[in-house]
């Protein structure tokens, strides 16, 4: 977990600037001096089209989770090394371990749902009105 967490940390953040920046979201900032930087999760998480993307509960999770201090804020306790070993084997990492799964998840059911339905809706299906 010690190794992991902090992969997944940055695999989470990096996977929200991506599906964000292809729903057409600007995910880089330019500063005052011209310098273009990539926006960090602290402000990709309170992106509105996030909540059109992953729903209202969802994204409250993430952020509660991820970078808010009254949360556990994990995203930056690993990133400026503030979480002790221990900390590694808590509740709040093994949650973000199983919101991550969820995270994953989610396109390949919506897919099975679609094909699902689609499946139903071909002729010949036991359901189907008419069938010999």
């Amino acid at each position: 977990m010690t190794k992991a967490i902090p992969l997944l940390v940055h695999q989470v953040e990096h996977s929200i600037r991506e599906l964000l920046g292809n729903a057409g979201v600007i995910v880089t900032a330019i500063n005052k001096e011209g310098i273009q930087s990539e926006r960090n999760l602290n402000s990709l998480l309170y992106e509105p089209k996030l909540k059109e993307l992953f729903g209202e509960d969802l994204v409250f999770a993430l952020q509660a989770l991820l970078v808010e201090k009254f949360g556990s804020n994990i995203r930056n306790d690993v990133a400026h090394g503030l979480m002790s070993y221990d900390e590694y084997f808590t509740y709040v990492c093994v949650y973000l371990w199983w919101l991550s799964f969820r995270l994953v998840s989610i396109p390949v059911l919506k897919r099975g749902i679609r094909e699902g339905a689609h499946s139903a809706e071909a002729p010949g299906d036991i359901g189907e009105e008419g069938v010999s």
